[in-house]
């Protein structure tokens, strides 16, 4: 993943050979419109490809995150599922958010001794914590224990965590989440236990703004990444994760913006292509390439629980 321009290379070949006959294929809209979205099922090698950063090469090189939203499903019926899950959803006004930024993760353990503070996150969860405002709840780094953020996530609506995550290719139960140690934990949030002790029944959008946090190894019958289908199996509709390792200053600028969106009314597939289409057209170096703005992937369906904002946006000419 260093060397930006092999990369963008690498994603010509998958866009002919998979996605081109498939667009050639689909019936033109009444109007020449776009679809108003893309769903992906894959399989097998295909889970770690960055569908939205798939180009057709060339001067022009059109990402196909031009031509519409874009989704990720285990399968077609999880994908309903979702939608089904997201329409019965009885979002308060205004919903409960909760934001987690750099746990105070603990050092001297093994598995983190070679991992740095996240700055960039701690910032992160503030901003979008502000932007939604009251009864939003930001953990601060030393507060992100594992106890706490299991009892908060049960009363939230919304949950951002910006945090360590690292997949377990070997024994994909064992990924977790690092958190902040407290009394009997370490901090270690292991997917296994997500499965078994996370209760999400008010959950519509987890956000796990962490390296690899929609990759490794896809597991069970739909090949879901184990640190996603803990949230699956919690019933929220939507998860947005993380394809590899991604710059902490980078996702603040990628998903600060998406959550702006979504808060104006976007669905969160909208919403994050309207967020990385800004990096892309940015003009900045930094934030231009695709390594930069498309590991980040929507898994389900996500309506926003801010409809009338939607209702009240400026149409563009």
């Amino acid at each position: 993943l260093g060397d930006i321009a092999a990369f963008e290379d690498a994603l010509i070949p998958p866009y002919e050979e998979l996605v081109r006959p498939i667009l050639d294929a689909l019936p033109r809209l009444p109007g020449g419109k776009a679809p108003q979205r893309i769903v992906f099922v894959p399989d097998g090698a295909l889970h770690s490809v960055p569908f939205a950063a798939l180009h057709n090469g060339g001067r022009e090189r059109r990402h196909l995150i031009r031509r519409a939203p874009i989704a990720i499903a285990g399968s077609a019926t999880l994908y309903l599922y979702s939608m089904l899950r997201d329409s019965l959803l009885k979002t308060p006004r205004p919903p409960s958010v909760l934001t987690i930024g750099n746990p105070a993760f603990d050092k001297t353990l093994a598995l983190a001794a070679k991992l740095d503070p996240l700055r960039g996150a701690e910032q992160e969860a503030k901003d979008i914590n502000e932007l939604y405002g009251p009864p939003s709840m930001n953990l601060t780094p030393s507060e992100a224990t594992v106890p706490a953020f299991l009892r908060a996530a049960s009363a939230s609506d919304i949950i951002h965590v910006a945090a360590h995550a690292v997949a377990n290719p070997r024994d994909p139960s064992r990924s977790f989440i690092l958190l902040a140690p407290s009394e009997g934990e370490s901090g270690v949030l292991e997917a296994q236990r997500l499965l078994t002790q996370l209760a999400l029944e008010r959950t519509r959008l987890v956000v796990l703004s962490a390296c690899s946090s929609a990759g490794g190894l896809p597991i069970g019958p739909e090949g879901v990444a184990p640190l996603v289908r803990p949230l699956i199996a919690a019933n929220v509709p939507t998860v947005i994760g993380s394809l590899w390792d991604v710059d902490d200053a980078t996702a603040r600028d990628l998903l600060v913006s998406f959550h702006q969106h979504y808060r104006d009314g976007d669905d969160a597939a909208t919403a994050l292509r309207l967020a990385q289409l800004e990096l892309l057209d940015s003009g900045k170096p930094g934030l231009m390439p695709a390594l930069a703005w498309a590991p980040f992937q929507v898994i389900g369906h996500g309506s926003s629980p801010f409809p009338e904002r939607a209702a009240h946006k400026e149409k563009p000419p």
